[in-house]
């Protein structure tokens, strides 16, 4: 067993908050991640007309 601390895959912080699909994140990486999916998300509801287009999605 190694005794190496992990770290966060971006930025190589060992402050990991998070373990997403497999990759460990800092809290200010993985936040900027979920930030951009659900970005995604929205915008794709936004084109296929399952929200209403009033509603402004914020820029990733």
């Amino acid at each position: 067993m190694s005794n190496e601390k992990t770290r966060c895959i971006v930025c190589g912080s060992t402050r990991i908050y998070a373990i997403i699909d497999g990759k460990p994140y800092c809290f200010k990486c993985g936040s900027k991640l979920v930030r951009l999916h659900i970005v995604k998300f929205l915008s794709n509801l936004k084109r296929e007309k399952l929200i209403p287009s009033n509603i402004e999605i914020p820029e990733p």
